[in-house]
């Protein structure tokens, strides 16, 4: 695919794609042997568990990183989906060959295949209402791929073949993991930064000198910039940050900020 295509390796859906196959080849025959029963629906639902799970552990530190947020409920969320994925695919294909041989079948088979995309995304809405479902605005370094990749990976060698080396190896990971967590909220500390942002609800200033951060707007009100909030928030690497009213002039750092403020910029 790469030597095809080279610049999908920067494809967030080619990286999710491929790490969920990785994952399941690694982790799937390991879970496989939890899976037996002699009553095959009970079966059919293991795997499709062991499936999910093994593909989740593969692709979560990259929905972290690009989404920054996570599902509680992805085995629920794959039990529905992947029955319906299945017939969709199955019932699409079988419209696919009856309009190339006669049109009158393909149109009789497309109900069944509208039904089933509207099962699909009922089951997928109503899913999205259950309260606390998705824990938002998780904040997550790119650093943090690699050394939890890793973790994931020492994890999965120690399940498949249990070893005291092994099992020294996953302590190593965790230890990777928290001291790189350590690193990354140091440096943030360390930060400074001043930036300007500008639409049709006015100018909005963030200023960060280490550890403290303050929010200067033209509208107090929060909603009209509570998305540039929190993704300011989340990176900076701080809870707490103050909004007050955009000033004439404000202190940043050793320095004097004067704000030329012109509203009619923004518009």
């Amino acid at each position: 695919s790469l030597c095809y295509h080279p610049n999908w390796i920067y494809d967030v859906g080619f990286q999710l794609s491929y790490a969920a196959v990785f994952s399941i080849l690694f982790f799937y025959p390991m879970l496989k042997n939890y899976t037996s029963s002699k009553w095959w629906i009970l079966r059919y639902t293991k795997e499709l568990v062991a499936v999910s799970l093994a593909a989740q552990l593969g692709v979560f530190p990259l929905l972290l990183f690009y989404f920054h947020q996570f599902s509680w409920y992805f085995l629920l969320g794959n039990l529905i989906a992947i029955p319906l994925v299945t017939l969709l695919l199955i019932s699409g294909f079988i419209i696919s060959f009856f309009s190339l041989v006669s049109l009158d079948v393909a149109k009789g088979i497309a109900p069944v295949f509208e039904g089933l995309s509207q099962l699909l995304y009922y089951g997928v809405e109503k899913l999205n209402e259950i309260p606390h479902n998705v824990s938002n605005q998780v904040v997550f370094h790119y650093s943090l791929l690699f050394s939890i990749g890793f973790l994931v990976y020492a994890i999965g060698r120690s399940l498949k073949h249990f070893s005291s080396i092994r099992i020294l190896g996953v302590l190593t990971a965790i230890l990777i993991v928290q001291g790189n967590i350590m690193l990354v909220d140091y440096q943030k500390e360390q930060e400074e930064s001043l930036v300007v942002t500008s639409d049709a609800n006015g100018f909005v200033l963030f200023a960060k000198v280490k550890d403290k951060a303050e929010v200067y707007a033209e509208q107090l009100d929060p909603k009209q910039f509570e998305r540039k909030l929190a993704d300011y928030r989340r990176e900076v690497w701080l809870d707490e940050v103050e909004v007050k009213e955009l000033p004439i002039g404000f202190t940043y750092g050793t320095k004097q900020v004067l704000v030329a403020n012109r509203p009619e910029a923004a518009y």
